[in-house]
C-alpha cells in the first residue's frame, strides 16, 4: 500500500510539473519553412498552449496571448523571425521564419527629365545636356528619316531612364529567385506626354473612327528607343523595326513612364506573334473599353482573380492559366501542348491542355504552378517569374485574331 501511494504521489508531482512548465501542443500556420506575408496585408498566427504565451518578433516582444496578427509595412520588407513561447517555460516555444514581400503593384512609375518645362523656361538646345542629362549618355547619328535625304538626330537611349536595380527592388521575390536577372523584362511600358497626356492608349479612348487598340511596348522594344532632344520636341522615338511604333508610341514631350507586369502568350503561327496580357488588368481594375466597344463591337478581356489554397500557399490570389488562352490567341486550346518560360530562360515543357486547366499564376508570388486533385502543388512544376506561355504545334497554324477581343490594359491613370 505504501508503494502504491508513493507511485501515485510521484505521478501527481509529474502532472503538476507539466502544468507549471507548460506545453505548446499546436500552432498555425504549421509545416511551413517560410511564411510569406505581403506588406500592407495581415497574417494570423495562433497557438494552443497550457499556460500564458508571449510573441517575439526579431527578439522584441510584440504581443501576449494565444493569437498574434502580423501586419507588416513596407519598411519591414525582408526576412524576420517570429517566436511564440510560454512564459512559464523557456523550452516550450515555436519559431517561424517570416518573409515580408512587396505585393505586385498595379504599376511602376518613373519619369524622364522634364524637357517641356526646360524649353518653356527659356532653355536652349546647347544647354540642354548640362541642365537635364549630365548623368546620361548622348547617342548621335540616330536615323530619324530615311529621306531622301536621310535625316540623323541625337538622343538618349531609353533604358538609361529605368534603372535595373530600382525595378528589381520593386519586384516581389519571395523565393529569392530573381538574382542577377533583369526584372525590367517582366513589364510592358507606356510613355505619356506631359503636354497633352498622349500615349499609345489615347486613340483607344476615342469615340470615333480613329479608335484603335495598340499594344503597350515590351521591354525588348522599349530599349531600342531614344529620347530625342528639344529640337525634336523631346520625343520618344523608335526605329521602324519596332512593331506598332509608327506614330502611336512616338510621344512628343515624353515624361511619364508606366510599367505593368505582363505575361506574353506566343501563338503557334509562322511569325510566332505575341499577345501581351497585363496581369493587373482585372475585372476590378482596367482601362475603360466602352468607346472601343461602341466603335468596334468588341470588349477587352479582363482577368477574374480567385482566392485559393494550395498546400503551403494559403488564401492566395490566383489567375487560372486558361484565362490567358482567349480567342485572341487560339480558338482550339486543346490542340496544343504548352511551354512555360521563365525570366532566366528556364522552362517547363509538354504541358497538355488538361494540365493547363490545373495550373495557376499566383499574383503576389509571381510564379506559376500546377495543382493536383488534392489541391497540392505538383512537384517540379513551379516557374518563378514567368515571362511567356508558348503554344506548341507540329507545324505553323494560320489563325486570324484581328477581330477578336484583345487583352485589357492595366490601369494607372
Amino acid at each position: 500500500m505504501k508503494n502504491r501511494k508513493s507511485v501515485l504521489y510521484l505521478v501527481m508531482l509529474l502532472v503538476s510539473a507539466a502544468l507549471v512548465s507548460g506545453c505548446i501542443t499546436a500552432v498555425t500556420p504549421s509545416n511551413k519553412s517560410v511564411v510569406v506575408v505581403v506588406a500592407g496585408k495581415t497574417q494570423a498566427f495562433t497557438v494552443t498552449a497550457t499556460s500564458a504565451t508571449s510573441w517575439l518578433l526579431d527578439d522584441v516582444q510584440v504581443a501576449t496571448g494565444k493569437t498574434y496578427t502580423y501586419a507588416p509595412t513596407d519598411e519591414e520588407i525582408g526576412d524576420h523571425v517570429l517566436k511564440v513561447k510560454e512564459t512559464s517555460s523557456s523550452s516550450s516555444s515555436k519559431t517561424w521564419n517570416v518573409r515580408v514581400i512587396i505585393g505586385v503593384a498595379g504599376y511602376l512609375h518613373y519619369t524622364f527629365p522634364d524637357q517641356l518645362a526646360y524649353k518653356n523656361g527659356g532653355g536652349t538646345l546647347e544647354g540642354e545636356h548640362a541642365a537635364l542629362f549630365s548623368d546620361y549618355t548622348l547617342t548621335d547619328n540616330i536615323l530619324y528619316s530615311a529621306g531622301p535625304p536621310p535625316v540623323y538626330v541625337s538622343g538618349y537611349s531609353l533604358d538609361q531612364f529605368v534603372d535595373k536595380a530600382i525595378v528589381n527592388a520593386a519586384t516581389p521575390d519571395p523565393d529569392k529567385a530573381l538574382g542577377a536577372n533583369d526584372a525590367r523584362a517582366l513589364y510592358s511600358i507606356v510613355t505619356r506626354s506631359n503636354l497633352d497626356f498622349f500615349s499609345n492608349r489615347t486613340d483607344f479612348l476615342r469615340l470615333d473612327a480613329w479608335n484603335e487598340y495598340t499594344t503597350d511596348l515590351r521591354w525588348d522594344q522599349f530599349l531600342q528607343g531614344y529620347l530625342l532632344r528639344i529640337d525634336k520636341d523631346g520625343r520618344a522615338f523608335y526605329p521602324a523595326s519596332v512593331a506598332g511604333a509608327i506614330g502611336k508610341h512616338k510621344t512628343k514631350w515624353a515624361y511619364d513612364i508606366y510599367m505593368f507586369r505582363k505575361i506574353d502568350v506566343k501563338r503557334p503561327d509562322a511569325a510566332g506573334s505575341l499577345a501581351t496580357f497585363e496581369v493587373q488588368a482585372t475585372t476590378d481594375s482596367y482601362v475603360d473599353d466602352t468607346a472601343y466597344h461602341t466603335v468596334w463591337g468588341r470588349w477587352t478581356t479582363k482577368f477574374s482573380v480567385e482566392t485559393k489554397s494550395f498546400g503551403t500557399y494559403t488564401n492566395v490570389k490566383v489567375i487560372p492559366l486558361t484565362q490567358f488562352l482567349t480567342d485572341y490567341v487560339t480558338n482550339v486550346p486543346g490542340n496544343y501542348t504548352y511551354k512555360i518560360v521563365a525570366l532566366d530562360g528556364t522552362y517547363k515543357n509538354g504541358w497538355t491542355y488538361a494540365k493547363m486547366q490545373q495550373a495557376y499564376y499566383l499574383v503576389d508570388y509571381d510564379l506559376i504552378v500546377q495543382v493536383d486533385g488534392s489541391n497540392n502543388v505538383v512537384s517540379g512544376t513551379k516557374v518563378n517569374f514567368p515571362v511567356r506561355i508558348e503554344l506548341i504545334s507540329g507545324s505553323p497554324v494560320v489563325y486570324d485574331y484581328s477581330a477578336k477581343n484583345p487583352p485589357a490594359y492595366a490601369k494607372a491613370y
